[in-house]
C-alpha cells in the first residue's frame, strides 16, 4: 500500500519546517523546495533547486535555463515554490502566497551545503 503524502506542520514565525519537507531525489533538508505545478499534494514531487533544475533540463533543449536562474520569475520549468499553508494540508499557489509565507520560503537556504543563519526547527 502506497503512503499518502501530507504537507505537515509549518510555522512561519518560528521558521518551523514540516517533517517531510525534503527533496524527493537527494533528501536535502531544510532547503527551498519546488513542487509540480497543478499536481495534487498526495502526488506531487518535491525537489530542491538543484534537482528541479536538473529534472527540467532533461525535458528541454540543450542550453535551457529556468526563469528562476535567469532572475525572471519563480518557476523552474513546471516546478513552482512549495510553500506550505499554515494549518492546512496543502501548498499556496506561489502567486497567492501571503508575504509571511513567501518570506518563510525565501529564508530557507537554496542549497543543502549553504549555512542557514535562521533558526529552523524540523517537526518530528
Amino acid at each position: 500500500m502506497k503512503t499518502v503524502k501530507k504537507v505537515g506542520t509549518v510555522n512561519y514565525a518560528n521558521m518551523v519546517v514540516p517533517r517531510d519537507y525534503k527533496c524527493d531525489d537527494c533528501g536535502a533538508i531544510p532547503v527551498r523546495l519546488w513542487r509540480q505545478y497543478q499536481t495534487a499534494v498526495s502526488q506531487t514531487k518535491l525537489l530542491c533547486t538543484a534537482c528541479a533544475e536538473h529534472d527540467q533540463k532533461n525535458c528541454h533543449s540543450e542550453g535551457w535555463c529556468s526563469s528562476y536562474f535567469l532572475g525572471r520569475g519563480l518557476s523552474i520549468g513546471w516546478y513552482v515554490p512549495a510553500i506550505p499553508m499554515q494549518g492546512r494540508d496543502t501548498y499556496w499557489s506561489h502567486a497567492a502566497a501571503p508575504a509571511k509565507a513567501l518570506d518563510w520560503w525565501n529564508k530557507l537556504p537554496e542549497k543543502k551545503d549553504t549555512k542557514n543563519t535562521n533558526f529552523v526547527a524540523v517537526v518530528f
